[in-house]
């Protein structure tokens, strides 16, 4: 799911979670470009917060860190976690 500047952190990350709860995917991927990646991490952890059985790995521009404040770009991969 891709995230805009303009979203509402709060719904985004209700529909998001609805959305894993629903289908239970292996893999859901939110993403963002420039200054929305402030948001895209925000509700990153809004969603990892409510869903338990996933963990998540990050994707951005290689001269970037993640903690960086305006990545040009940021791909979350959120990853249901095997039962054993």
């Amino acid at each position: 799911m891709f995230i805009a500047n303009h979203d509402d952190i709060k719904k985004k990350s209700r529909d998001i979670i609805a959305k894993i709860r629903a289908h239970n995917p292996d893999i859901f991927i939110i993403s963002s470009l420039g200054s929305a990646t402030k948001n895209c991490n925000k509700i990153k952890s809004a969603v990892m917060s409510e869903i338990a059985d996933y963990s998540s790995e990050i994707y951005q521009n290689e001269d970037e860190d993640e903690y960086s404040d305006d990545p040009t770009k940021k791909i979350f991969f959120l990853k249901r976690k095997e039962m054993v």
